[in-house]
């Protein structure tokens, strides 16, 4: 009987010690995770995200492991994730993607890329747990229900042609038969069935 009772007493020991293992090993950018939360693993799968995500609001959270900063932030981007379901978070680990990272010109960390449909690239900047008004505000205007002219624009051209010119597209996803662009004359949306030249949106972007 004391046999059996020292057995079970070992291996709940031992399960319990597993899961704090477990719990340890985890990183912290996994911890919290909400279900709009997506780890991004190439710049292939960044492309394809966005363009899946239709009319979604599309937030690309670019982060370090090393990075502080973005530690102590993960936790609120977490909460506000939860708090805005119909929204996508998109991870990306810079020390994992830095080549893609340094094409997409990410100047600091953190760093946020808000996305919406048609319009493409909407806002980016970089804020701290003390400035995280920014991201809340930029969530609420970008996260309304709005209307879509046409389907997820994704990233510039530019970008694109970046990502391809360093291998880490191919040549044909640089090739958009999707591209809305707007005539300064009439303000008519015209859809263009062949690669576009776009020009480079304005970006708001805060320290």
């Amino acid at each position: 009987m004391h046999q059996i009772i020292l057995v079970l007493t070992i291996g709940m020991l031992n399960d319990f010690l597993y899961a704090q293992v477990s719990i340890a090993a985890q990183r912290w950018w996994e911890k919290t995770l909400k279900p709009n939360m997506v780890e991004i693993n190439s710049a292939q799968q960044l492309v394809d995200s966005l363009l899946k995500a239709g009319n979604r609001l599309v937030i690309i959270d670019f982060f370090s492991p090393s990075c502080r900063g973005c530690k102590t932030l993960h936790p609120k981007i977490s909460q506000l994730a939860e708090s805005n379901p119909n929204a996508i978070f998109l991870k990306v680990n810079y020390e994992e993607l830095k080549t893609m990272c340094n094409a997409l010109n990410i100047p600091v960390l953190p760093f946020f890329r808000f996305y919406r449909g048609a319009q493409g690239k909407v806002c980016s900047f970089s804020c701290t747990n003390a400035t995280i008004k920014k991201f809340k505000d930029a969530l609420a205007r970008y996260g309304k229900d709005q209307c879509s002219l046409g389907p997820a624009r994704g990233l510039d051209e530019s970008e694109l042609l970046a990502l391809a010119s360093i291998g880490e597209l191919s040549r044909k996803d640089c090739t958009r038969k999707d591209i809305f662009q707007e005539s300064a004359f009439t303000g008519v949306v015209d859809m263009y069935y062949s690669t576009l030249e776009l020009k480079e949106g304005t970006d708001f972007v805060m320290a």
